[in-house]
């Protein structure tokens, strides 16, 4: 239908004898849009070049890996921070020392309950800064380095809470209390842990002999120092064979 021209016959009339005039042929042109063939010159985009280069991007080695980055720049961890923290204030308006203390402990019992033992630690040495007498900041700190496989540092301080459990003058008839007493065997089998760890198997059997004195109805003790002795005679043994 879109041819340029078109010629048009008129029908031949019967039975008249004045036929129609024959109809002229008619020229049709249409304006068809899609004959037509357009040059559409699109403008040439200059090709800009592009200079690629490699950028080197180096970071600090964390000291801490468990602490944020920002923090581990000190020489020791930071005590996290809150706006939580008591400032209890005494009559002379200074710093009541034992409630922070007792608030850093807490912060290190927290850390521990999520195995941030580094954490931990330093929260239990803030303490301990502030009041060298906590004891139970002393105890936990002790664990916190039995976990970190730092043995000499876990002895040292199971070595002081002993001597301070032994030493306690707030007992009114000199005997130790049933929490003592228990408090007393874990840190004996905890020093014995310490001592295994660094193959020093006669001293931690005499500490779990200790501790069993201490809490005879512990399977687990009694468990722990068969093992123990145990290898100690095998390590008699070898040395009887090697000097042999």
């Amino acid at each position: 239908i879109f041819d340029a021209t078109t010629d048009v016959q008129a029908p031949t009339v019967h039975g008249n004898d004045h036929a129609a005039p024959p109809i002229r042929n008619v020229k049709t042109t249409t304006n068809d849009i899609f004959d037509a063939t357009t040059d559409v010159q699109v403008p040439t985009v200059p090709v800009v070049p592009v200079k690629t280069s490699v950028v080197k991007v180096s970071f600090t080695a964390k000291k801490f890996p468990n602490m944020a980055a920002r923090e581990t720049q000190e020489a020791e961890p930071p005590v996290p921070k809150t706006k939580e923290a008591p400032k209890a204030l005494t009559v002379e308006g200074e710093e009541d020392v034992e409630t922070n203390a007792l608030w850093l402990k807490d912060k290190g019992d927290q850390f521990y309950k999520h195995k941030d033992f580094k954490a931990a630690v330093n929260a239990y040495t803030a303490a301990l800064h502030r009041d060298p007498l906590h004891i139970s900041a002393l105890s936990n700190r002790s664990a916190c380095y039995l976990q970190l496989l730092q043995y000499p540092e876990c002895i040292e301080d199971c070595t002081t809470v002993l001597s301070r459990l032994q030493a306690d003058e707030s007992l009114p008839t000199g005997q130790p209390t049933a929490q003592q007493t228990k408090w007393e065997s874990v840190t004996l089998a905890r020093r014995a842990a310490a001592y295994c760890g660094l193959s020093s198997m006669e001293k931690a059997r005499m500490d779990l002999e200790r501790a069993l004195s201490l809490d005879s109805s512990n399977e687990k003790l009694r468990e722990d120092l068969a093992s123990v002795t145990r290898a100690c005679l095998a390590m008699d043994e070898k040395a009887c064979g090697s000097s042999s």
